[in-house]
């Protein structure tokens, strides 16, 4: 099974598309769709026993506009390490 991380953004719907076309099975799941908070890890350890991935495509990040990262750049760095840790 492939589990697609921010399967609701701009990448993730892309690659979702992709999947589709190819007729691979894939779960998508993100903070928007309510499934999973990756900065949690009790929720990310959560997920994987759930689905037990043979893939992980990763597309989540915490993100913002140009003026956004400029005004939280910290925040921005700090919440997407802190996800992709969790994810390791």
């Amino acid at each position: 099974m492939i589990l697609v991380l921010g399967g609701t953004g701009f990448l993730g719907q892309a690659v979702c598309r992709k999947l589709d076309s190819l007729h691979l099975q894939y779960i998508s799941t993100s903070l928007h769709k309510g499934r999973v908070d990756l900065r949690d890890k009790a929720e990310v350890f959560r997920l994987f026993e759930i689905v037990s991935p043979e893939y992980v495509i990763n597309c989540a990040a915490y993100v913002g506009g140009i003026q956004f990262g400029y005004k939280h750049f910290a925040e921005l760095f700090y919440y997407n390490m802190q996800m992709t840790m969790n994810i390791l």
